[in-house]
């Protein structure tokens, strides 16, 4: 169901429709499949089942491999798909309630080449998109805030789709006004919010509205691309974390 959804969501548009955005449909069913694997390798081993090694047999490690060959695939097909990492220690969290020292050790491998892929990403941005204009002239502090109203708009867009645009006017950031910090310190809050209930229902929120706030951070304006430029926001960058956002909503309902 959440599958139907997520193709049938109108902010998925601008993905499929636009060219030079396919990159975005080519890239997520990597992305997708190398969760699918990992989460089935760690099904298979009975440390992550709460039982004794000597218990069951041990998972293949094809899964793993397997796992991080298709992240590998997603990265070089848009290295948007940078924060899958976190994702799945997300996903470890969420099944175990708390990440352990083996859940690190595993996803190590993806940071790594994460890091690797997302800082030629910055460079190509930065020397062959921009070759060296400034698309920014905030500072932290600025970025910070533009970031925060980002996660709401997105937000908003994934739950009631309605005026969207290929092009979205480009927000003035007033860094020095108390009240631009206003959605990033609402956003944190409603984390905290959720992180009392997540011995409960709070988990399951926490991981569906965790997972689409950080696989956002690569376009939340914290790096500089050519598109900011023309606007801060774009349904095409909503494509990746409308997964989580969908996932949530289809399984409370």
């Amino acid at each position: 169901l959440a599958g139907v959804v997520f193709a049938a969501h109108p902010v998925c548009v601008a993905s499929v429709a636009w060219i030079s955005e396919l990159k975005n449909t080519l890239s997520l069913p990597f992305y997708l499949l190398s969760i699918l694997w990992y989460l089935r390798f760690e099904a298979g081993n009975p440390e992550d089942r709460g039982q004794k090694p000597g218990h069951a047999p041990r998972p293949s490690k094809w899964w793993y491999w397997l796992s991080l060959v298709a992240f590998l695939l997603a990265l070089l097909t848009k290295t948007s798909v940078v924060m899958l990492p976190m994702v799945l220690l997300g996903c470890a969290w969420w099944q175990r309630g708390r990440v352990m020292r083996r859940d690190l050790m595993r996803s190590a491998p993806y940071f790594a080449v994460a890091l690797v892929l997302g800082l030629t990403t910055v460079w190509f941005q930065f020397h062959q998109a921009m070759k060296g204009e400034a698309v920014q002239t905030e500072n932290f502090w600025g970025r910070l805030a533009g970031a925060g109203w980002a996660v709401w708009f997105y937000l908003g867009k994934a739950l009631w789709p309605v005026k969207l645009s290929m092009n979205y006017p480009r927000w003035q950031i007033d860094a020095a006004s108390p009240l631009a910090y206003a959605p990033p310190v609402l956003l944190g809050a409603v984390f905290m919010w959720l992180w009392r209930f997540r011995g409960t229902w709070g988990r399951h929120a926490l991981l569906g509205l965790g997972c689409f706030t950080v696989t956002l951070f690569p376009v939340m304006g914290f790096f500089d691309m050519y598109y900011l430029i023309y606007s801060r926001v774009a349904d095409h960058w909503e494509y990746l974390p409308l997964t989580g956002m969908v996932a949530l909503v289809v399984g409370v309902g």
